[in-house]
């Protein structure tokens, strides 16, 4: 009787292995974030610029469905009750995290963050930072100045709602680093200063009993010697390599955006594939906002960009982004996809409900792959 028990035992968790295996294999493993570039829960500062960008009959349905509308005038306030009808149809789409692009406290672009902070339902859905150079470093080189920041990341990953990835059995805060060589070189003089401070950054986080950040510089040219230099630990970058051409559809693009994930295996490092879903920067284009940089040069350059992605046709890039993990595992440890993005309505794509598509159906169909 003994025997048949210790048999009965065995089959048990061979089932039990299996199934682990199965669960593991399973797209639920995929951690699925989104950027966000929050110009809209504020009419202030310059998120006034982006509101008025989609002030055009043509543009005016990807506004977020909670901005008010009168003659083609947008207004768009947040509340906590807002951000938290934006928490509930992430966290059924199935996304595990948003990844804020930082700006300073104050500013209209930071009101989102401070929303989602004080929602008790914050625990639904995961954040993390998008980071510029000058976050961790200082002009003059202020040694204070460096700490105190560094103090500050480290004290803000300790909270259970900074996303962590888990590698090799650790779970790592993650942390996205825009590579710029004129701001590596304002903030920190040279690329051993740089690594010094990412050391400190990840001294401090040991101190208070965090995990070692997972350091991703957005880095265009993909260059795995970068990362090395730095002491990071992989490559993205906030959107794909494509070329400009005059109104593409959104197949060619997904076509350059598929081939960028080949040049990230190519180079060796460890990288974070981006999922894209358009690039249609003409409410941009025709706007006035001081920051844009893209002014068309020629008629013909008004019109450089390219459809956004239908739905289905969304999902079915992550799907593939999935696979392409799923293929290139040692190189993407982190099982992670950053989508762009989740509201960046006037430049190229936003997945969240808009006024256009109150029913939310991008999100829609993403929640769909957790049943693969």
């Amino acid at each position: 009787m003994l025997g048949l028990d210790r048999r009965a035992f065995l089959i048990a968790m061979a089932a039990c292995c299996a199934a682990s295996r199965s669960s593991s294999n399973s797209v639920e493993t995929i951690n699925l974030g989104a950027i966000r570039w929050d110009s809209w829960y504020r009419k202030a500062g310059e998120s006034v610029y982006a509101q008025n960008n989609l002030n055009k009959s043509e543009f005016i349905a990807r506004a977020p469905k909670h901005c008010e509308i009168s003659n083609l005038n947008i207004y768009c306030e947040g509340s906590v009750a807002v951000i938290e009808q934006e928490i509930k149809s992430a966290y059924d789409a199935g996304l595990k995290f948003w990844a804020f692009d930082w700006f300073p406290k104050g500013s209209s672009f930071r009101s989102a963050w401070d929303l989602y902070q004080i929602s008790p339902m914050k625990k639904l859905i995961d954040w993390c930072p998008i980071v510029n150079l000058s976050e961790i470093g200082s002009a003059n080189r202020s040694s204070r100045e460096i700490e105190a920041k560094c103090s500050r990341w480290a004290e803000l990953m300790v909270d259970s709602t900074f996303f962590k990835v888990s590698i090799e059995l650790k779970k790592r805060p993650l942390l996205f680093i825009y590579y710029r060589q004129e701001e590596m070189e304002k903030y920190h003089g040279e690329i051993g200063a740089l690594k010094s401070n990412l050391g400190m950054l990840r001294r401090m986080c040991s101190n208070l009993s965090v995990n070692d950040p997972y350091i991703v510089i957005f880095d265009p040219m993909l260059r795995k010697s970068l990362v090395n230099a730095i002491g990071a630990d992989a490559v993205s970058n906030y959107i794909s390599d494509f070329r400009k051409i005059e109104h593409g559809n959104f197949a060619q693009l997904n076509e350059q955006v598929v081939n960028y994930w080949v040049k990230m295996q190519k180079s060796g490092a460890q990288f974070i594939p981006i999922s894209q879903m358009g690039w249609d920067t003409r409410p941009r284009k025709r706007g006035l906002a001081p920051w844009e940089s893209d002014k068309p040069k020629s008629a013909n350059e008004a019109n450089y960009y390219y459809d956004i992605a239908t739905p289905e046709e969304f999902a079915h890039q992550i799907k593939q982004a999935i696979n392409f993990i799923k293929e290139y595992s040692s190189l993407c440890p982190s099982k992670t996809i950053l989508a762009y993005s989740w509201n960046e309505c006037d430049e190229g794509g936003c997945m969240l409900p808009t006024i256009g598509d109150k029913g939310g159906s991008y999100l829609k169909e993403i929640s769909k792959l957790k049943n693969l």
